[in-house]
């Protein structure tokens, strides 16, 4: 986590050095690549590595498209790539869980939290099954769709025709995959509601009454960042 300090310092520090062609450029594979999977270690390496070379290039007075090329999609990726061989399986894993379980119960009780301290401190943290399996599905894939938005909206210089296509491309999977989930999520919940007579939307989730599942869901979200922190310290 140090030297992830000390390597951000050092880029922000040199970055300045840039002229403003160049800076626009950076900026814009600085934002795509922090929206990337890599570890905080890997991102800050990356931009180190990229900075080193704009800075070489520019001293000697040269168009940094020699290196980067024409397609700074193509090019940000092959960089990620390149250090996402580094990561293993089980951190990639790991990693979506514990931003799948945050957010999806950040949409669910902070709305109700917030209310609960306009309503006299009457906070009643409950939602059904239904509303948190809706939630939840819109979490699986938000993550991925959200953080190719980010990295689409990136680039400040303009892009080839090919990196439009390629997200529209991406966006039309992402809805298909919704259409399918919700459409298996609807078969299923009338299969348990006309085979068996449970309604998902009646039955509830109480937060406050569930206090052993709050106590493992925090363990394994801390857990997880321990691990996270460990294989990042290893690596760095």
């Amino acid at each position: 986590m140090l030297l992830t300090w000390k390597l951000r310092i050092v880029r922000l520090k040199e970055q300045k050095k840039l002229n403003p062609r160049n800076s626009m450029i950076y900026k814009s594979i600085t934002k795509y690549i922090q929206n990337s999977t890599l570890t905080s270690y890997q991102k800050e390496e990356a931009l180190q590595q990229i900075m080193d070379m704009i800075l070489q290039a520019q001293i000697e007075n040269k168009n940094i498209n020699a290196f980067i090329g024409n397609d700074l999609e193509e090019f940000c990726d092959s960089i990620i790539n390149e250090y996402s061989l580094n990561l293993s399986f089980i951190y990639k894993t790991l990693d979506f869980m514990q931003s799948y379980m945050i957010l999806t119960f950040s949409i669910l009780f902070i709305p109700l939290i917030i209310k609960g301290f306009f309503s006299d401190f009457s906070f009643d943290l409950s939602t059904s099954i239904d509303n948190f399996i809706i939630i939840s599905i819109i979490t699986l894939f938000s993550l991925h769709l959200f953080r190719r938005d980010l990295q689409k909206n990136a680039f400040i210089a303009p892009l080839p025709l090919k990196y439009s296509i390629s997200a529209n491309n991406y966006h039309g999977k992402g809805i298909f995959a919704y259409i399918i989930l919700f459409f298996a999520y609807g078969i299923s919940k009338n299969y348990l509601s006309n085979n068996f007579g449970i309604d998902l939307s009646s039955q509830y989730i109480y937060l406050f009454n569930n206090k052993l599942f709050l106590l493992i869901l925090f363990i394994i979200v801390s857990s997880i960042q321990i691990y996270k922190n460990y294989f990042n310290r290893q690596k760095s």
